[in-house]
């Protein structure tokens, strides 16, 4: 797959995610997600800036993430994250059935990953092992349903 953004070409393998669809993600990206009125917006942040975070907005160490593999995609079978400090790994089914949501919009909620998993999930949580550790930062902000 090859993209032009901006007078920038952007050239990467194109996947799929459970419902066929995969968004490469980039600095700056803001657009709604398929058709299920969920909006993403993905800005590069400094560090030291005071940010106020909502349920839906999560802060990730740019250096933790692989850019060139970052994309939203629905869940897929075996996805995990870590959702605190003091855990172990959790899968998104348990952690979905675990904050009741509805069996039939846990297939339509945005999953922000790269090539070393998963980032962030809408109305979940993020990965722990991802926080901001001082330096620059990623902000990836759902709006829309289940907020």
């Amino acid at each position: 797959m090859a993209e032009r953004r901006y007078g920038s070409l952007y050239i990467g393998a194109p996947c799929k995610g459970g419902d066929g669809a995969e968004i490469a993600l980039y600095d700056g990206f803001s657009a709604a997600l398929w058709d299920t009125g969920t909006k993403l917006t993905v800005l590069r942040r400094k560090g030291a800036q005071d940010f106020n975070k909502t349920f839906n907005t999560f802060y990730v160490d740019c250096g933790k993430i692989d850019f060139d593999t970052l994309c939203v995609r629905t869940r897929r079978q075996g996805d995990a994250l870590r959702p605190t400090g003091n855990g172990g790994h959790r899968t998104l089914k348990r952690l979905m059935i675990d904050r009741k949501i509805p069996r039939s919009q846990r297939g339509r909620l945005g999953v922000v990953a790269d090539r070393d998993g998963v980032i962030a999930v809408q109305s979940v949580g993020m990965d722990y092992d991802r926080k901001p550790g001082g330096g620059p930062v990623l902000e990836i902000r759902f709006e829309g349903i289940r907020e």
